[in-house]
């Protein structure tokens, strides 16, 4: 048995009582406000805890595939549908406790997961060891024949300067990163993004060798007189038809994961330039279905993804109070793109990358936006900002262990686009807007 696996078991013997227990609380909640359900004491209410756990092994499974083959208004039905089959099942069960319809226990439910997300992440703070179990109890089902090659996985830190890298290990503040490179079996090396340095055109670089091809975030076409937007995906799609040869860094079964451009990878999933392509696969994978029907999945997500609005929210309001400067404004739909992208698309990316580890993919590459979307709204160098670093290199870490379980050796390997640097805006600097002062 690996060292992960006995770590894994120690782990779920350490965690199965305050589990537990967090269920028998939550379950008890659900029961106590829900309209239509009654416990008559507190053991009843346990004993459904445990029925519904056995439930969950037995049935989830089954369900989880039967919604996958039904497509995407499957797997969402799956996802509303599934936990409330559960709960409905434990609780009917389940002596001395009174259920009228199936649409209490509906309810109950909802409030339930929410209650066990939100505990589950208390409970398990600073602890990896039921994500990494999680990933591998689903991962296991597709797992690849073992063999001595060789393979990568490229994790893109999307917007991260190499001074703060630096800054940021040094200060001991990405405890992964630092100890990979005080062990030596990695380096850190500054490049320099070629202009503009954004996202697309760094990734056409590293994923094409095509950097040349793409000389601004947006840009106006005065051949075709169309206006390209890089991270629209028609026409991400028609640049990378501009300059791809068929032989980019993931043209040999290589995976791309939330990228701009695929790399010409076989395997292309949340990439930009491949998300309207004509024959794209327009149902759910197996990975997205089993993430998004499993309590463990999205809706663990949602309850995190909440908490991160509410957190940014908070976080706005100081800067304003505090009249802290350089600052921007920070608007709701930033408010819901952070709560996304810091929780909600780092754990899909996360159950993708662990997913097509254990099929073996021969390279897998995977961009992280968190950081880049807080640093480019609160500054670079924000407490938000570094918190968003410090969750990646937590997901660093997991990989790292997931690598331990994996059916060939993987290297990681982690790169950045381009970085960032903290100043005025130009309306904050001239008194004017860049508009009105090209107009004038």
């Amino acid at each position: 048995m690996s060292a992960v696996r006995r770590t894994l078991g120690a782990g779920r013997l350490g965690l199965a009582i305050p589990v537990l227990l967090l269920d028998w609380a939550a379950l008890g909640i659900a029961i106590a406000v829900t309209p239509g359900l009654t416990a008559a004491t507190g053991w009843d209410v346990l004993l459904a805890a445990v029925l519904l756990a056995a439930a969950a092994a037995l049935l989830r499974p089954v369900l989880a595939s039967l919604a996958a083959r039904l497509g995407w208004g499957g797997v969402v039905a799956g996802w509303l549908l599934t936990q409330a089959v559960l709960v409905y099942l434990a609780l009917s069960l389940a002596p001395h406790i009174q259920v009228d319809g199936f649409w209490p226990a509906f309810w109950a439910s909802w409030i339930y997961s929410a209650i066990v997300s939100a505990g589950l992440w208390v409970v398990t703070a600073g602890d990896d060891r039921v994500v990494l179990a999680h990933l591998l109890r689903n991962a296991r089902k597709t797992r690849a024949p073992a063999t001595a090659a060789p393979a990568v996985v490229v994790i893109q830190i999307d917007g991260l300067s190499a001074p703060l890298a630096r800054w940021a290990v040094q200060a001991g503040n990405l405890p992964t990163l630092t100890r990979w490179i005080r062990s030596g079996s990695h380096r850190l090396v500054e490049w320099h993004a070629q202009l503009p340095a954004t996202t697309p055109a760094s990734q056409a670089g590293l994923l094409h060798g095509a950097s040349g091809h793409v000389p601004a975030f947006r840009w106006l076409e005065k051949e075709t007189g169309r206006l390209v937007v890089t991270n629209h995906p028609k026409d991400a799609e028609y640049v990378e038809q501009g300059f791809s040869d068929g032989r980019g860094l993931l043209a040999d079964g290589g995976v791309s994961l939330s990228n701009v451009f695929s790399g010409d990878a076989p395997v292309s999933m949340l990439t930009m330039s491949t998300a309207a392509r004509r024959g794209a696969r327009r149902g759910p994978s197996r990975q997205i279905g089993s993430y998004l029907i499993d309590p463990f999945g999205l809706t663990r997500s949602l309850v995190l993804t909440a908490a991160e609005m509410v957190k940014e929210l908070f976080q706005a309001r100081r800067q304003r109070v505090r009249g802290i400067e350089p600052r921007v404004h920070r608007d709701f739909s930033y408010v819901l793109l952070r709560g996304v992208t810091n929780v909600l698309l780092r754990d899909l990316n996360l159950n993708l990358v662990a997913e097509h580890m254990m099929r073996g993919a021969p390279v897998i590459y995977c961009d992280f936006v968190d950081y880049d979307e807080i640093a480019h709204h609160a500054g670079p160098t924000r407490p938000e900002s570094l918190a968003a670093l410090d969750g990646i290199d937590w997901v660093l870490g997991t990989l790292e262990q997931l690598a331990a379980e994996a059916p060939r050796p993987y290297h990681l390997v982690v790169v950045s686009d381009h970085g960032q640097s903290q100043g005025a805006t130009f309306l904050q600097r001239y008194g004017t807007t860049l508009e009105r002062w090209s107009a004038a």
